[in-house]
């Protein structure tokens, strides 16, 4: 499962809250609720329902905590994108070598 930055972000939040947080205050922590929804379905977030009496249930109703696929989710994805990292940099550097080595090969057919 690839996560989208949204999610990666409620991930975080949710793995660095040791109680966890409602849906309105990872909303307004820049979290989308459709990726909230997603996590929650995926298995990586457990939610919970608040019950308000005399209030009618609502979508938003709901105490998110991350579980331990959401944690191993989230460190997997930060080991993919350590390595990425490093792919794009010896990409780069090996770019770099053959221009310089085309170079050099061009001078020294002119001389």
């Amino acid at each position: 499962m690839v996560l989208t930055r949204s999610q990666r972000e409620a991930l975080k939040l949710l793995a660095e809250a040791g109680e966890g947080f409602t849906v309105p205050a990872l909303v307004r922590r820049g979290c989308a609720p459709e990726d909230l929804h997603r996590l929650v379905r995926d298995g990586l977030v457990s939610a919970e329902r608040i019950r308000v009496r005399g209030k009618p249930p609502s979508p938003v109703d709901f105490h998110l905590r991350i579980n331990d696929a959401g944690r191993k989710a989230l460190a997997r994805h930060d080991v993919l994108v350590g390595d990425s990292t490093r792919l794009v940099l010896i990409v780069i550097m090996l770019f770099a070598l053959g221009f310089l080595a085309g170079i050099v090969a061009g001078a020294l057919m002119k001389a």
